[in-house]
C-alpha cells in the first residue's frame, strides 16, 4: 500500500500576492506536489458552501491535467461549518451534493475541531447527510480531528463513532498532530508526540471497528503536523521531526501524511508570521521535500 500524500493549500491563497505561488498550477511548477487538500469549505451565510473552490475551477482542471489530485476539506478552526449552517440532515446532504456535482471533487475531508460542531446533534446531522451523499455520489469521506498522545480526544472519538454508526465508509481518520499545549509538549519532540498519537489512535479504531487488523488500523490513519512553529509557543515541528515521521509512516504504512500548509513552507524574511512561514527552515519547500518521500 502506498501512503497518500496531500498537503494543505490555502483557499485564500489563490491570487494572493503574499504567497510565492498564487495558483495550483504555479504551485505545481515550483514543487510538483502530486495532490492537495483545499482548505476550507464553510457555510456561505446559510446552508450553502463557500465558493472559493468553484470560482477557481479552471485552475483545478489545469492542475489535474498535470496529474494532480484534489480533495476538499470542510470545516477548520474558524468560521461557520456547513453542518451548523444547515438546519437538518436532508438540507446538508443537498448542499454537499451540489458542491460535488458542481466541482467534480468526490474526495471530501471534514475537519471537525470546533466544539459547536462536536456534539450529538451536529454529529448525527453530519453523519446522516454524509451517508446519503456517499450512497448517491460514491464520495470518499475522511475526518481530520484533534488528537493527543493518548489518541483522539473524546469529542473526536464521538465524531468517528457517529459516522461508523451511520454506515459511512471512512477513508482516513487524519490526526492533527500539532498544538498539544505546553503542559503536554514540554521537553518532548513533536515527532514523538505525533507517533504516540497515531499508535494510540490505532488502538482506538480497533475498538470502534473490532474487525480491523493492526495493519488496517494504521492504514486508516493520517498524520498532519503544523510544520515549524506551531500556534503554541515552544512547539516547533522541525525538519528532523519530519524525517522521523516519514520513517514511522513507512514502517507502519500509514494511510495519509499531510502538513499545514504549502504556503507556509517558506523561510521567514523577518519575524515569524505563522500564516507565511515556519521559522524552522533555510530554503523554500524543505518540509515538502522530506515529507513527499513517504510515497
Amino acid at each position: 500500500m502506498t501512503t497518500e500524500y496531500a498537503p494543505y493549500f490555502y483557499t485564500w491563497g489563490w491570487e494572493n500576492s503574499a504567497y510565492r505561488f498564487t495558483s495550483l498550477v504555479g504551485m505545481h511548477k515550483q514543487t510538483a506536489v502530486p495532490a492537495v487538500t483545499l482548505a476550507f469549505v464553510l457555510a456561505n451565510g446559510g446552508c450553502s458552501p463557500t465558493r472559493s473552490i468553484q470560482s477557481h475551477a479552471a485552475d483545478i482542471v489545469a492542475y489535474k491535467a498535470l496529474g494532480g489530485q484534489v480533495k476538499a476539506s470542510f470545516g477548520g478552526a474558524g468560521g461557520t461549518y456547513l453542518e451548523n449552517g444547515c438546519t437538518d440532515a436532508p438540507s446538508l446532504a443537498s448542499a454537499i451534493t451540489a458542491f460535488v456535482d458542481e466541482t467534480g471533487i468526490k474526495d471530501l475531508d471534514f475537519d471537525v475541531e470546533q466544539s459547536v460542531a462536536m456534539n450529538p446533534t451536529a454529529n448525527a446531522r453530519r453523519s446522516t447527510a454524509l451517508a446519503t451523499v456517499q450512497a448517491s455520489r460514491g464520495i470518499k469521506i475522511s475526518f481530520t480531528l484533534p488528537a493527543m498522545p493518548s489518541g483522539l480526544t473524546p469529542e473526536a472519538t464521538a465524531v468517528v463513532g457517529s459516522a461508523v454508526a451511520a454506515g459511512i465508509a471512512i477513508s482516513h481518520v487524519n490526526l492533527m498532530v500539532m498544538d498539544y499545549g505546553s503542559s503536554v509538549s514540554a521537553g518532548r519532540k513533536m515527532s514523538d508526540l505525533a507517533i504516540a498519537s497515531v499508535d494510540a489512535c490505532a488502538a482506538q479504531l480497533k475498538t470502534i471497528l473490532p474487525t480491523l487488523s493492526d495493519a488496517a488500523a494504521y492504514a486508516m490513519i493520517g498524520a498532519t503536523p503544523m510544520i515549524g512553529q506551531n500556534d503554541v509557543a515552544g512547539e516547533v515541528f522541525t525538519l528532523a521531526d519530519a524525517t522521523a515521521l516519514v520513517a514511522f509512516a513507512k514502517a507502519k504504512r500509514l494511510g495519509l501524511v499531510s502538513f499545514w500548509a504549502l504556503q507556509r513552507d517558506e523561510v521567514c524574511r523577518g519575524a515569524v508570521d505563522l500564516a507565511l512561514c515556519t521559522g524552522a527552515q533555510t530554503a523554500s519547500n524543505q518540509f515538502h521535500n522530506i515529507l513527499k518521500t513517504v510515497r
